[in-house]
């Protein structure tokens, strides 16, 4: 008999154990053997995720060389990042001259929230907003009830965080 189980540690990490048994019935003994293959089963999840970023970049990269419309692109890249994220909503945006965003792709729950064409004010608690303002990162947790910081529809979908990562073309800020 051979399995794997994950144990729980006294400091609340996990570790996955292999074991192998074997039944000697004469003696009406069970022996096992386990051994540590938490590294292991971290190095093959980290190729998963490798894998399937570098499926997703070919995909992408596939429409953009048969020469499809930007707005397939873009809906490409919101499936694409939801898949990978394994994100119930994403959403593009792209950074208008008089400072809105306008939402270019959107995909899962968003498409709802925020369909193509929609445009955003950027209001200062917003994710979006603090992209545009420092050029980084940033995720925001607490939308648990509707308010300023969460568009009210998505407040009322149970949205209760959001990342927004910014996209640069050719040096300056294009979107998230």
């Amino acid at each position: 008999l051979a399995f794997e189980n994950r144990l729980v540690c006294k400091d609340g990490s996990s570790r996955w154990i292999e074991w192998a048994a074997t039944a000697v019935p004469s003696e009406g003994v069970l022996y096992e053997v386990g051994r540590d293959v938490t590294e292991r089963r971290q190095a093959e999840s980290e190729l998963r995720r490798l894998a399937g970023e570098q499926a997703a970049r070919r995909r992408v990269a596939t429409l953009v060389a048969t020469g499809v419309s930007p707005a397939e692109v873009f809906s490409a890249v919101a499936e694409e990042v939801a898949r990978l994220f394994d994100a119930q909503a994403t959403a593009i945006g792209r950074l208008e001259l008089d400072g809105e965003m306008a939402v270019v792709a959107s995909s899962g729950t968003m498409r709802d929230v925020l369909p193509v064409g929609s445009r955003l004010k950027l209001e200062s608690a917003w994710a979006l907003a603090t992209v545009i303002r420092t050029g980084r990162s940033v995720r925001v947790d607490g939308y648990g009830r509707a308010s300023e910081s969460v568009h009210p529809r998505a407040a009322r979908l149970g949205i209760r965080s959001s990342v927004a990562i910014p996209i640069m073309v050719e040096g300056s800020l294009w979107g998230s």
